[in-house]
């Protein structure tokens, strides 16, 4: 036979429970609390007492606790994670926190509010959603240059041809190589060579349209995407990229470069029916066509199939 719960216990387990506990009335006015909030909220009942729980928690990062409240009153219980800031001078508090609401012998509607610290476990959830998105942003993109890599560059051209075919547009692909490199390299060092892929990249950035897509696709090769590009309209663009590099000193611990470039241009209409990889091999021969005499431009009409 189960014995009868005397009444001084569920004061006793209310008090010591290791989970913050309000008692709220019908009205949102804080009616008890236990000692574990009064350590979360920093705050000692007595200078609490039938305050509004919007009094209680001023900072909340989420909905307001007050709006929160109106909601409780339609329902049997809640579950919810926020975040607040107990005082100025105190850090960012997240708080699982979970409701349950109930009528006493004389038909008064109560809350119970309970409040659980997890800032623990939500700060090693954001350190692994930021690892995660790090992880992508390298997956996507070139360690050296922070521009996009082939896998990130191939990405963006799938979605622009897509669009260009919705939209009617023609789409422009420049690919461009640094002429004689490898001399750079040896004569200098690879510390040189990467800082050179750096000023290039960033040379290129500055000079191309706000919406073209460039990235390092291999070694000291680049790639531009243009976007509502003609054939002729993405030649002038590839020419000017030529002209800018040729008259650029690069200049670094009393190294001074002078270097040219070989450029590749293609342009496709909005009907062009073929895999990106055949755009990326069509403009790849325009380049080798163009490095048969180096710090020049070559533009290959590509068949339509």
């Amino acid at each position: 036979m189960n014995r009868p719960v005397p009444p001084d216990c569920y004061t006793s387990i209310f008090k010591n429970a290791p989970d913050a506990l309000l008692l709220v009335d019908g009205q949102g006015q804080v009616q008890r609390m236990n000692t574990a909030a009064q350590i979360l909220f920093r705050a000692e009942f007595s200078a609490l007492e039938n305050l509004s729980l919007e009094a209680l928690i001023k900072l909340w990062e989420e909905t307001p606790l007050s709006e929160q409240f109106v909601r409780l009153r339609s329902e049997k219980s809640s579950r919810n994670v926020t975040a607040f800031i107990p005082s100025d001078d105190d850090e960012r508090v997240d708080c699982e926190w979970t409701s349950a609401c109930f009528e006493d012998q004389s038909g008064n509607l109560w809350f119970l509010l309970s409040f659980r610290d997890v800032s623990n476990t939500m700060s090693a959830y954001r350190a692994a959603l930021e690892a995660a998105t790090l992880a992508s942003e390298l997956a996507s993109h070139d360690f050296l240059t922070g521009l996009l890599n082939r896998r990130g560059f191939m990405e963006f051209l799938e979605h622009e041809l897509d669009r260009a075919k919705r939209t009617g547009t023609h789409t422009g692909l420049v690919m461009m190589d640094l002429d004689y490199f490898k001399q750079v390299n040896d004569q200098y060092g690879h510390a040189c060579g990467d800082w050179l892929l750096q000023e290039v990249s960033a040379l290129m950035t500055a000079s191309l349209r706000e919406y073209d897509i460039l990235a390092r696709f291999a070694g000291d090769e680049f790639i531009m995407l243009l976007p509502e590009t003609t054939q002729s309209e993405a030649l002038i663009i590839a020419e000017r990229l030529r002209h800018i590099i040729e008259l650029k000193s690069f200049e670094q611990n009393n190294i001074r470069l002078k270097i040219t470039t070989s450029l590749g241009v293609i342009s496709v209409q909005a009907n062009f029916d073929a895999p990106a990889e055949s755009l990326i091999s069509a403009v790849d021969k325009a380049l080798y066509l163009a490095k048969a005499s180096r710090n020049s431009v070559y533009c290959l009409d590509v068949e339509m199939t």
